[in-house]
């Protein structure tokens, strides 16, 4: 996620190729950006720096929030009720939205692949609760060993359906 955060951010404000192909009737905003600051027109620079903040925080943010989502299959067992009239339905849920259970009693059952610290939060990566792994973010460090049995629970308001 934050390599593409990078790249969409790095791509709006692309400065080589638009310094080679702008002309003084049609600038795009890195060249409007960089004339502007050389030429000490701060207040400029400033409205095209705003812009390019328009620009590309929404996008950010949306990326950002987006990017989190993780495919949940449901299965049979799971403990989430289908759709009325629906064979098969695909739920997604974020990270941070899932939290660790007893086994015996959660809605996903799997066995911890990896885990890596992310600052505030572990990520845990789980297999076997369905097709493709699953993420879960745990508040603090938690160290668990490849392997260790699971249960993963999810609250039904976290939960997205697509169709």
């Amino acid at each position: 996620m934050a390599g593409a955060l990078a790249v969409v951010t790095l791509s709006i404000g692309e400065f080589n190729l638009t310094w080679m192909l702008h002309t003084p009737d049609t600038k795009t905003l890195p060249a409007g950006l960089a004339d502007t600051y050389a030429s000490l027109r701060i207040e400029i620079g400033s409205a095209y720096t705003i812009l390019f903040f328009i620009m590309t925080m929404p996008l950010l943010v949306a990326m950002q929030w987006l990017g989190g989502a993780v495919p949940l299959p449901l299965l049979p067992n799971a403990g989430v009720p289908a759709a009325p009239g629906a064979a098969s339905h695909e739920l997604f849920f974020r990270p941070e939205d899932a939290f660790l259970a007893d086994p015996a009693h959660a809605q996903l059952r799997g066995s911890v692949e990896s885990t890596a610290f992310l600052g505030e939060r572990t990520r845990l990566t789980i297999g076997g609760a369905a097709p493709d792994a699953l993420f879960v973010d745990v508040a603090g460090l938690i160290e668990l060993a490849r392997g260790t049995p699971v249960g993963i629970s999810i609250a039904q308001d976290a939960l997205i359906a697509l169709s």
